[in-house]
């Protein structure tokens, strides 16, 4: 593999290698750069991740990056960026990533300050929206910032930077992935602080609150002297205060969520993300889906369909086991005798339809042998 990126990253600006053609450097970051691309078959604009050549020969790094892709590759939801390869050429190990044009969160909040309650709440619900995808499919980011935070010029909101996510795998009774320490200081919850080894969705859910006290109130509830260790020992000991915003006063429930979701046990904070999003809407949270209970032995399996019994069945017939859910009605005797009385009349109908046959085939017999006799 060559080393043509770094540190002249923009030596490969205009060249086409592997069907694409490299336009513009669109970022940089700790892992290595990130690039505007045209795939020239299709004619549409990616953006590529590439990873430092010399950081592939770190293995936890390499591990991340890939299995950044291989989280991305699992979702598909308006509000995540989509990853369409991993691939490994001349120009590196690489991710090609659904490319988002407009500015991350943070540059958005550095160039106008911090939003108004009514500008905040629809990126809030799309953000929800994309980690409640996010978990329900088992990942966990695990960096939510605002720098991971994409918003277009529309307002949709793009999740991405999955580098950190970890997959949580049912083992048995439980989620039984270790975690390890990782994140980013401001927005770490006290379990990340802690190397916690279960760490749960929840710990997404503190870092979207803290990145929501952020855009309402344009600050952190740090002190920009205070050390690395004050501010993890705050995370895990301190009692944030409530986030005033410079606009009009926030409404008691908005401050309420973002105190909840900064909660320092996950057990206190909401249950998932749909919980939580209703506290911001100030509506009662849907109800958890009932989880599937094992079905019943067939002898007391019961469905849905209607059966007319009549109470006279249960004189002439032996009790019946219904195998399937039947929802039974009783009606009166009296529609079982009107029912009866219609299958006699039509019985007797039957009977004298059966004899008019026989004596018109009596008769014609009868003619038969008289008109022999005549001949003979």
């Amino acid at each position: 593999m060559s080393n043509t990126l770094f540190p002249n990253e923009r030596a490969v600006i205009g060249k086409e290698m592997d069907g694409l053609r490299i336009e513009d450097v669109l970022g940089r970051g700790g892992m290595g750069i990130v690039y505007r691309a045209e795939e020239l078959m299709l004619g549409r604009q990616v953006a590529l991740k590439v990873i430092d050549p010399e950081l592939v020969r770190n293995e936890e790094i390499l591990r991340r990056f890939q299995a950044e892709a291989r989280v991305l590759a699992q979702l598909s939801h308006p509000n995540i960026v989509l990853a369409y390869a991993l691939r490994k050429t001349d120009l590196g190990l690489y991710i090609v990533m659904e490319y988002v044009q407009g500015k991350s969160l943070a540059q958005h909040l550095r160039a106008h300050g911090p939003m108004k309650w009514d500008e905040a709440l629809p990126l809030i619900r799309q953000m929800l929206s994309g980690f409640a995808y996010a978990h329900e499919h088992g990942i966990v980011h695990r960096d939510i910032k605002p720098n991971n935070i994409m918003l277009t010029p529309e307002g949709q909101i793009k999740i991405m930077d999955f580098g950190l996510a970890k997959v949580l795998r049912e083992d048995g009774g439980g989620m039984t992935r270790t975690m390890t320490r990782g994140g980013t200081l401001y927005y770490m919850s006290p379990e990340q602080v802690k190397s916690l080894k279960h760490v749960d969705h929840r710990t997404d859910l503190y870092s979207l609150g803290m990145t929501i006290y952020q855009m309402v109130s344009g600050r952190l509830p740090f002190s920009k002297k205070d050390s690395e260790f004050t501010i993890l020992k705050n995370i895990v000991e301190a009692n944030f205060p409530p986030p005033q915003s410079p606009h009009a006063a926030l409404p008691p429930h908005v401050s309420q969520a973002i105190m909840k979701s900064l909660a320092k046990t996950p057990e206190e904070r909401f249950a998932d993300a749909h919980e939580m999003l209703a506290a911001f809407e100030n509506r009662t949270p849907p109800k958890p889906k009932p989880k599937p209970e094992p079905p019943p032995p067939r002898e007391q399996e019961v469905i849905a369909e209607t059966t007319v019994i009549s109470t006279s069945a249960f004189k002439s017939h032996r009790p019946r086991t219904f195998t399937k859910e039947r929802s039974v009605e009783f009606v009166p005797e009296r529609r079982s005798t009107r029912a009866a009385q219609r299958r006699a009349k039509k019985q007797r109908e039957t009977r004298m339809l059966y004899a008019a046959l026989i004596v018109g085939v009596v008769v014609l017999i009868a003619l038969v042998i008289t008109l022999i006799m005549m001949l003979v």
